[in-house]
């Protein structure tokens, strides 16, 4: 992978050239300002954005938009699927845009940021850690479609890519280092490797790293061993080429290998799962298959945003329990159990813990609230741009995306009734843990209220500062834009210092009770691992012990004053999970990478995985493995997107193979079958899942899917967004969480974000009054690829009805008995070479499997041995319908026709 390269020459080139150096445009701001304009809509003023990279390796960079263009070479080189790219030609006109918008909003992330860069033309590239909030990403992929015309302004005016170049022209000499930026390792030494690019045999070369001369091989490339301490390793490598220098640095975080029992925590999000889990059966199977995978711990939603709880021991609070929210994708927990009660019990006897998870300054959402319409005096106040820089409520501001309804963390009411709902559990549960969710602010623009004003004014009188104007002495909304005042750093400390105030008096809490049990109840938190934006929620999860490094290179080094470092609150807790949600290695290291430098390994890290992200089976392995082996752990998030069988192959680090296939009829086409995902597992993006009685009374799904109902004698008696998907309008839809009819099932699907493909085929496939048959066929996989020196195998498997119906299997086109429990077994004859073999499943006359598998028959100079039998399967007794030939034995093997089968 490449580095980040800073050119710096001797004063008097620096001078000459100073308007030269564009490489960074955000280090020539003084001298040229590069601009991309996109097309003008509906009479408003065309849009501009900062271009902050011009032709420059963008490796550890984020929270930018760079422009790449034909100078740079024939392709970006950078394979993401997190990337917003825009592809243009050399008249400026838009060919392609990766990951752009879609009808529904946000990009749907499944292209890959490696595309090939037009010849006189030039890529735009953009990167950010939040589409929503950075804006980088969103520009680009909510401003351009293919055929638009780009303008690129440098100084404000118009200027053509080529003229743009000679401006900027491209410095050299520059390393390219294979390494990425950050990340962790456990052994003594790392090696460093990459090559100098450009590179000439005869240039007057020096390299060292950590001030050690390490040789260049004749083909510009290097690679040396560096020995680590154990922690922090900030790692330079520096390039001489005559009187230019160019640097780069890497940071290395050597892990003492003390976490030797590692913690599994499975997250259980409160409204997602309370639906499905609504019986103390139903607890005891999630227990049962989370201590089968390989958790050690389950980490259980007892409060999520909308203020509502999960547990009938209400005796300080008096919250109202999940069971009573109304909103229509929020109802039908059961008010009967008490599910926290439940999950302990049931957990402590297969001896795993439970932590409780409280979603701290979440009250409510824009829909539903347990105690904000009670207390509105509660409710963050904030000032943001779409209010013109209107101090509101935050439910009565004009921002698009809300979400949660924050309250206040500086109210004194607020942090008490929070501290109720945490004592409350500590004195009624064997809880054996506490995690803070959201403990923080919504983000930066928030709080302005006037508890927060006098608070805040404290806290200046405290320094000898005054506050003269508020809201602006800390910043003010002008232009839409955010204007900072002279006390913003100290506006950014003060609230840190006040989540940190807030964690000190549950810590007090949870050590009361513990002294008080008997018992160490531990103390943690769950945060986002990208610490470097948290600054805005208020959120300092550093040690105090931590040293801001330039070359750990934070996008906003000045915010890490020592005064601001000391309001790190890690040693209130006893640990800490961080959300490390991204779909590759890289990335995860990387982040848990920075929180092992940042908490100084004080307390054990859990690097979090949100499986929604990996759901491929070799991705989940990769990533959780990563964050197993350089954390004391992982968290999992979440349980209602877990699948079982690929989570255990994760967790203990082997190879996921699914040995079976489940098929659904298609009444469109009885040739046909439509192959789903699995059964009775959490759908995801991208699933076709069938739910039976297995899976409990409902599904437990979302409204942004399609769902077809059928009933026990296989019709299909009901559907769910069947025309909005055909017509692709997802104003109004309906709440899926079907029924499961009793001795039927439910085909559910959704799509990856902006894809139709599963939804669309569902919808136009099935209808009410359909006959429709499924099944699972399985056994196969073992035979497949298999390589044998026999004329004949015998070929066993199974196949299970999903609701009503007789199978029916046929091998190469050969039909073959089945007993009662679904098994069956055939003799197929090979010849020397690949065989195919068929495997054909239908019930009731309607196609529900097919499986080609290839056995290979390799040549033996020994004489055949007759192949073992298979066990006997007794043929129908009542054939459902006429068999055209009998049925006979040979050899104790009862099969139809006795001819040589083709492979």
């Amino acid at each position: 992978m490449k580095g980040i390269t800073k050119v710096i020459s001797n004063t008097l080139i620096l001078a000459l050239l100073l308007s030269l150096l564009p490489l960074n445009v955000h280090a020539q701001e003084d001298t040229a300002t590069i601009e991309v304009e996109a097309p003008a809509k509906d009479g408003e003023p065309a849009p501009t954005k900062k271009i902050d990279f011009v032709d420059q390796d963008l490796t550890g960079k984020d929270n930018y938009i760079a422009l790449l263009s034909y100078r740079y070479g024939s392709r970006t080189g950078i394979d993401r699927n997190n990337c917003v790219v825009i592809q243009v030609d050399r008249d400026n006109i838009v060919k392609k845009v990766v990951n752009g918008a879609t009808e529904e909003g946000m990009p749907s992330w499944n292209e890959s940021s490696d595309i090939e860069i037009l010849q006189g033309g030039y890529v735009l590239f953009a990167s950010d850690n939040s589409y929503a909030n950075q804006g980088f990403k969103k520009f680009l992929a909510e401003n351009f479609r293919v055929g638009d015309k780009v303008t690129l302004r440098y100084n404000g005016e118009p200027t053509a890519i080529d003229d743009i170049l000679e401006k900027i022209k491209k410095p050299v000499p520059k390393i390219s280092l294979e390494n990425n930026r950050m990340y962790t390792v456990k052994e003594d030494y790392t090696t460093v490797k990459g090559s100098i690019l450009d590179y000439k045999k005869d240039g007057d070369y020096i390299l060292k790293i950590d001030d050690k001369d390490v040789q260049i091989s004749e083909d510009g490339t290097f690679n040396h061993d560096v020995y680590l301490d154990v922690g922090t390793n900030y790692i330079d490598i520096v390039l001489s080429v005559g009187d230019e220098i160019v640097e780069e640095s890497l940071v290395v975080y050597k892990k003492a290998d003390k976490d030797m029992n590692k913690e599994v925590v499975l997250w259980i999000a409160q409204w997602p799962n309370s639906r499905n889990i609504k019986t103390k059966e139903d607890v005891h199977r999630v227990v049962r298959e989370a201590k089968d995978a390989g958790v050690t711990a389950i980490c259980m939603d007892v409060k999520g945003y909308e203020g509502f709880v999960s547990y009938k021991k209400n005796t300080l609070s008096r919250a109202p329990h999940i069971s009573e929210m109304q909103s229509e994708n929020r109802t039908g927990a059961n008010p009967d159990i008490d599910l926290l009660e439940e999950f302990v019990e049931s957990a402590h006897k297969l001896d795993l813990k439970v932590f409780t998870s409280f979603d701290v300054f979440g009250e409510g959402s824009m829909y539903e609230t347990a105690v904000l319409d009670e207390h509105p005096e509660w409710e963050e106040r904030v000032q943001r741009p779409e209010d013109g820089g209107k101090i509101v409520p935050i439910r009565q501001s004009k921002q698009s995306n809300k979400v949660v309804a924050f309250v206040n963390p500086a109210n004194d009411e607020v942090q008490e009734y929070e501290l109720k709902l945490i004592e409350e559990v500590l004195m009624n549960y064997d809880v054996d843990g506490i995690t803070l969710d959201r403990c923080r602010y919504d983000n930066i623009y928030a709080d302005f209220s006037d508890e927060t004003r006098e608070k805040f004014e404290a806290y200046l009188k405290s320094k000898g500062k005054t506050l003269d104007k508020w809201p602006d002495d800390v910043f003010k909304i002008q232009d839409g834009k955010k204007i900072e005042g002279k006390h913003y750093l100290d506006w950014l400390t003060f609230r840190s210092g006040i989540i940190k105030e807030f964690t000190s008096k549950v810590r007090s809490l949870v050590n009361e009770y513990s002294n008080e049990k008997g018992k160490d109840i531990l103390l943690s938190t769950y945060v986002g691992s990208w610490y470097e934006s948290l600054y805005g929620n208020g959120v300092n999860w550093a040690s105090p012990n931590f040293k801001y490094d330039s070359r750990l290179k934070l996008p906003e080094d000045r915010i890490y004053t020592e005064e601001y470092i000391q309001t790190g609150y890690i040693n209130n807790l006893d640990f800490i999970m961080i959300g490390t949600y991204y779909d590759n290695v890289e990335d995860v290291n990387e982040k848990i990478t920075l929180g092992n430098i940042i908490t100084q390994d004080e307390i054990p890290i859990y690097a979090s995985i949100e499986l929604a992200r990996v759901a491929e089976p070799a991705v989940q392995r990769e990533v959780i493995q990563t964050a197993i082996n350089n954390s004391a752990g992982t968290m999992i998030f979440d349980l209602c997107t877990t699948n079982w069988p690929v989570l255990k192959a994760a967790i203990n680090d082997v190879e996921y193979v699914k040995d079976f296939q489940l098929g659904i009829s298609n009444p469109k086409d009885n040739n046909s079958f439509i192959e789903a995902t699995d059964r009775d597992i959490n759908r995801i993006d991208g699933d076709i899942i069938v739910y039976t009685n297995q899976r409990g009374a409902s599904t437990g799904t979302n409204q942004w899917g399609v769902e077809v109902i059928v009933d026990d004698t296989g019709k299909v008696i009901g559907l769910k967004n069947k025309q909005a998907a055909i017509d692709w309008n997802w104003g109004n839809p309906e709440q899926n969480n079907s029924d499961i009819p009793e001795g039927g099932f439910v085909i559910s699907t959704v799509d990856k974000s902006g894809e139709r493909e599963n939804r669309q085929l569902i919808a136009k496939t099935y209808d009410i009054g359909d006959e429709v048959r499924a099944a699972i066929l399985s056994g196969y996989t073992q035979y497949d690829g298999i390589k044998v020196q026999d004329s004949k195998i015998s070929i066993k498997g199974n196949v299970e009805v999903l609701g009503i119906g007789k199978p029916k299997v046929k091998v190469n086109d050969e039909v073959v008995p089945i007993d009662d429990n679904g098994d069956f077994a055939a003799v197929v004859d090979l010849f020397v070479g690949v065989n195919e073999v068929s495997i054909l499943v239908n019930v009731d006359e309607k196609k529900t499997n097919e499986k080609t598998i290839q056995i290979v028959r390799e040549k033996s100079d020994l004489p055949e041995e007759p192949v073992e039998p298979a066990d006997p399967i007794e043929p129908p007794s009542e054939p459902e319908e006429p068999v055209e030939t009998e049925w006979v034995v040979v050899d104790d093997i009862t099969i139809k026709g006795t001819g040589h089968i083709q492979g």
